[in-house]
This record gives structure tokens, C-alpha cells and sequence, in this order.
């Protein structure tokens, strides 16, 4: 018997209560108050939690200092695929911290983990520049990954979401929908809207192109999007109030002829 079954026998003795019903659980929840504590620090040492929208009511997506090391990434960054250091840079541009991007042979994807609300934070903010002679559609190109239902940990209450948290947070966040912003090849295609396609794992995709053409490469172009709009609109059945952005990147197909984009001031807000 430990040490606290001893003590609480003696006081609930002395108060002509049941030893057994009233120790075994205070046992209990004790054990799972330690096991709250624990799993808090088990998850603060193994991920960091996802960036939020903060007072400012605007979510910076890049680091503000502009240096951006594939190799050195602050813990809520993601990278999935065969990159090189070298086709992922960082730096400043017109006055924001900005990202250059350049595809290859395999695809790729760099992207910052984030926790908004999608009806409450819509607006998705850029700046972007593409070098001069591409002709098709960039194979760079910017990413929203959109979860439309709560996770089973969201409904299951906080020590469960923990315990389940604990299996493993280092990839993409779960998420069904995903909208990417293209450079068409073509300045006439602005606006337009892909139908939906399923992707990898059931996942569903929209593609809408934010701008285009080669007469408007090698300069730099402040764009933004009503991203629920788009989800709206692609998935009319859907329940944008409970939707979340889960994370926000930079994707690269792979393409036989390398191709950069570089992107700026890429930032969410209400």
C-alpha cells in the first residue's frame, strides 16, 4: 500500500467513511492528474504547438527575420518530400520577409502548422514574384491545408486529445480539403477555379489561379484570397464554421525544367 492509501485509510477511518470507496478514488484521480502532467510535458519536449492567430489578428506565416534553413526549421515547420537546401531560400523583399522556392526533379512541400478558424480568419495575404520566361503553369505554388470536421480528440475532451497527441505530431496535421493557389499561364485565367479532384488519401483539392501570364513575370505582385469563399463554393456541404486551417506552405511539382517562385509577405488574418 503507498504512502497516500496509508494516510487517506487513517482520515477517512477517523470520519466513518469507506476506506476502500473513498481512497481508490482519490487513487484514481490522482493517477490521472500526474498523467495529465505528464503528457503535457511529454508533448512540449517532442512538438510545438501550431502557430495561432494572435491579438494582432494577423498570422505571419514567414519568419520575420527572412532567414529561412530547411536543415534548421523552428519546430512548427514541416517538410515533406526530396528537397536540396539550395531550392528553398530565404531572405527580404519589398519589405517583407520572403521564401524562393525552386522545383525539381521530385515534389516537395514546406509548410508552417497553424490552429485558425476558418470562418474567423480568411483572408490569405501574399506577395510573389516568378522569374521571367515561364510560359505554363508554375509548378510552385501556394498551399492551405484544410481540416472540415473536429479531429475524435477535439470531441473526446483534453486528456484523451493528449494521449492521442502523443502518437506522433512530426508530419502534415490531418486534413481533408486543400486549396492551392496557382500561376496560371495565362493572365486571363485569373480568378478561375478548378473543379474539385481527390488527391492522396481521400483528400480533396481545389486549384485557384491568383495570376498568370509571362507578361507579368519578373515583378513583384500583391495578391489575396478569401479562402472561405473558395471552400464554400467547393464544398457547398461542408460546415465552414467548423473548419480550421491546419497548415500554410509552399508546394513544388515535380517538373522536368527548374522553375522559381519567390513569395513574400504570405500572411493570415481575419
Amino acid at each position: 500500500m503507498t504512502g497516500y492509501m496509508i494516510r487517506c485509510a487513517r482520515w477517512a477511518r477517523s470520519m466513518k467513511f469507506s476506506a476502500n470507496r473513498v481512497c481508490e478514488a482519490g487513487f484514481r484521480g490522482s493517477i490521472v492528474r500526474t498523467l495529465a502532467v505528464v503528457a503535457v510535458g511529454f508533448l512540449g519536449a517532442c512538438s510545438a504547438p501550431p502557430a495561432a492567430v494572435p491579438m494582432s489578428e494577423t498570422l505571419d506565416v514567414l519568419p520575420l527575420s527572412g532567414r529561412f534553413e530547411i536543415e534548421n526549421l523552428p519546430p512548427d515547420w514541416i517538410v515533406t518530400g526530396d528537397v536540396s537546401p539550395s531550392q528553398i531560400t530565404g531572405g527580404r523583399a519589398t519589405g517583407y520577409p520572403m521564401i524562393g522556392v525552386t522545383s525539381g526533379a521530385s515534389a516537395f512541400l514546406v509548410a508552417r502548422r497553424t490552429d485558425a478558424h476558418l470562418a474567423v480568419t480568411p483572408f490569405l495575404h501574399w506577395a510573389w514574384s516568378v522569374r521571367k520566361g515561364a510560359a505554363e503553369v508554375h509548378p510552385v505554388r501556394i498551399v492551405a491545408g484544410i481540416r472540415s470536421q473536429p479531429q475524435d480528440r477535439e470531441k473526446r475532451g483534453f486528456l484523451a486529445g493528449l494521449m492521442a497527441t502523443m502518437s506522433g505530431n512530426h508530419g502534415l496535421p490531418e486534413h481533408d480539403r486543400l486549396i492551392a493557389v496557382l500561376w496560371g499561364h495565362s493572365a486571363l485565367q485569373r480568378g478561375m477555379v478548378s473543379p474539385v479532384t481527390t488527391i492522396a488519401k481521400g483528400r480533396q483539392q481545389v486549384q485557384y489561379t491568383a495570376r498568370g501570364g509571362r507578361e507579368n513575370t519578373g515583378a513583384w505582385w500583391d495578391d489575396s484570397v478569401d479562402l472561405s469563399r473558395l471552400f464554400k463554393e467547393s464544398w457547398p456541404n461542408d460546415d465552414v464554421l467548423a473548419a480550421r486551417v491546419v497548415f500554410i506552405g509552399i508546394a513544388a511539382q515535380s517538373a522536368p525544367a527548374t522553375q522559381t517562385m519567390s513569395v513574400g509577405g504570405l500572411r493570415l488574418s481575419r
